[in-house]
């Protein structure tokens, strides 16, 4: 998984590959859990692009978990 821009104002986007069609699960939380931005849908077998409006969430850091095929893949991202 790619997060970027990282720090991010507008927006951020998050890439990541998949290896076959199928559900995921991704959500943006802050450093106390609290969920900014979930989104759950159906991943393209190959690369996935997903933009998230960063503008309506306030400055500081958060936590972006992606869950797909049984796995978690978490990264932090710097809101400006």
């Amino acid at each position: 998984m790619v997060v970027y821009p990282n720090p991010a104002r507008d927006f951020v986007t998050i890439e990541f590959n998949a290896q076959k069609a199928t559900d995921y699960r991704l959500r943006i939380t802050d450093m106390s859990g609290r969920i900014a931005f979930s989104q759950e849908s159906a991943s393209d077998e190959s690369l996935n692009r997903i933009q998230v409006p960063s503008g309506t969430l306030a400055a500081g850091i958060y936590m972006v978990t992606l869950e797909i095929d049984g796995t978690q893949q978490m990264t932090r991202l710097m809101v400006e």
